[in-house]
């Protein structure tokens, strides 16, 4: 896995151990991005080569951008109780 990539995947797995257990990924290294697994956490990671790092819950539609060109976005740390997907029922959401 590229430093960088390795850097922002530590950060995340500090601010959010619940969903990106530190120790317990399963990484694929691809040619423009790395796919890290969370077995029993129902989460992956997209980390593009590019600093672009994006979580997607099994059950949610679209993946949630994290950081932007290697930098974790301001809000990153917002995320971790509201996991799109899991957080609640949808009319309690106001969906």
């Amino acid at each position: 896995m590229p430093e960088m990539i390795a850097s922002l995947v530590a950060q995340i797995e500090r601010a959010c151990p619940r969903f990106f257990p530190s120790g317990r990924s399963q990484a694929t290294v691809l040619q423009d991005m790395t796919i890290v697994n969370y077995p029993g956490t129902d989460m992956k990671l997209y980390a593009e080569v590019n600093g672009d790092v994006s979580y997607l819950y099994y059950r949610a539609l679209n993946p949630v951008q994290l950081a932007k060109a290697g930098v974790l976005l301001p809000d990153s740390q917002a995320w971790c109780g509201n996991v799109q997907g899991r957080s609640g029922a949808p009319w309690s959401r106001g969906l």
